[in-house]
């Protein structure tokens, strides 16, 4: 073993080793960052419709314009409307 020199250096073991355990710290911080996107998402929009119903609520009880408020909830939005039901309120919009 005398012909041998001793060597400094990372071997492809200690590397790969290194790399994967990288890999799984990695793995662990996007699975815990989307969570709390999702979380905070989630509270964000709660928050909107809680605004969404004291505005509507709010309303009603100042009898603004003597009548009926209420919220529509949509896929996709929240509509604050004026009488007692928002399919009558529709079907006059979608005859004008």
């Amino acid at each position: 073993m005398e012909g041998v020199k001793n060597r400094e250096g990372f071997t492809l073991a200690e590397i790969l080793i290194s790399l994967s355990i990288l890999l799984i710290i990695y793995g662990l911080g996007a699975l815990v960052s989307t969570n709390f996107s999702k979380s905070q998402t989630f509270g964000s929009e709660q928050y909107n419709l809680i605004t969404i119903l004291r505005k509507a609520r709010s309303q009603a009880m100042s009898n603004i314009n003597q009548s009926d408020y209420g919220v529509f909830i949509s896929s996709s939005s929240y509509v604050i409307f004026q009488g007692s039901s928002f399919a009558s309120l529709f079907q006059f919009y979608a005859r004008v």
